[in-house]
């Protein structure tokens, strides 16, 4: 496949990721409570703020895949409430830290809030990934 000259890293790998769609869907791994669940692409470098941000504009729940460039991870993503297995992430700490600290924990289930300054915290979202 060619790349044509002026496509992104972003546009690259929303073609991959929906190449990859068929695959995903027969996972069985997306956000089931909800149909219209939106499929949200990441890049590993994008913020966690940028995260987020995306989270806001669709209402907090989605299925997100971050391209890595070797693969393809997806998270359901859904607002929940601070659990055992609480990451705090700063917004401008990129996806991929978020994904080696969610990793970490056994069974790859989290729930995230993002320190935003010293005093602010946005609401948590709680997300697996398979």
């Amino acid at each position: 496949m060619t790349t044509k000259l002026f496509e992104t890293k972003r546009d690259q790998a929303i073609r991959r990721v929906m190449r990859s769609l068929p695959g995903i869907a027969a996972s069985g791994a997306l956000v089931s409570e909800k149909d219209d669940a939106p499929l949200l692409v990441m890049l590993p470098d994008d913020t966690v703020g940028y995260l987020t941000n995306a989270l806001s504009r669709v209402g907090g729940t989605a299925n997100v895949v971050i391209a890595f460039p070797e693969t393809i991870l997806l998270m359901t993503v859904t607002p929940g409430v601070l659990d055992d297995n609480h990451v705090a992430a700063s917004e401008h700490a990129d996806v991929k830290m978020l994904v080696d600290w969610i990793g970490a924990i056994p069974d790859n289930t989290a729930s995230f809030s993002v320190t935003v300054d010293a005093s602010h915290e946005v609401p948590v979202r709680q997300l697996t990934y398979a």
